[in-house]
């Protein structure tokens, strides 16, 4: 399972919405980029979303699928705005898509549903009201950079 470092800080129990807590197992981490790598095991079957190896572009429509406020499941549409955005030295792809408390670590999927970034932070006004429709996800080049950063931690977990 691949994540934003937020989720899982505050303990080691991942919460879905229709069952129990699950143990987890922290693989790898990255607080600077945002990212976490974490293994369970879990008795439903749960589908993989692949990972984009082509770059966003400016005006592409993407999706959000993500429990907003830890209520309930939703999903919100937007574009692109920036696809190369670099803030503290790392790369994000600028969205024009609502996001909430809860979407931290939530996808963001191109038409054919392949990811292109994980949700990782919102922008505020000067008064620090939250920016809506104005959000950053971590690139998916950073992605799968990370991930191919630590594939030997992965398959030690296997």
């Amino acid at each position: 399972m691949f994540d934003n470092n937020k989720t899982f800080v505050d303990g080691n129990l991942l919460f879905f919405n229709d069952i129990s807590p699950t143990k987890f197992n922290l693989i790898a981490h990255d607080k600077n980029k945002d990212l976490a790598i974490l293994s369970f095991v879990s008795s439903r079957k749960l589908e993989c979303i692949k990972i984009s190896a082509n770059e966003p572009h400016i005006g592409d429509s993407v999706y959000n699928i993500a429990f907003q406020n830890g209520i309930s499941i939703s999903t919100c549409e937007g574009l692109i705005s920036n696809p190369n955005k670099v803030y503290m030295d790392n790369e994000y792809i600028e969205v024009s898509i609502a996001s909430y408390p809860g979407c931290s670590g939530s996808p963001i999927l191109n038409k054919n549903f392949e990811c292109v970034g994980i949700v990782s932070r919102s922008l505020n006004d000067r008064n620090g009201k939250t920016i809506n429709n104005l959000n950053w996800a971590v690139a998916n080049t950073t992605i799968i950079d990370f991930l191919d950063e630590n594939n030997k931690k992965m398959e030690a977990d296997i």
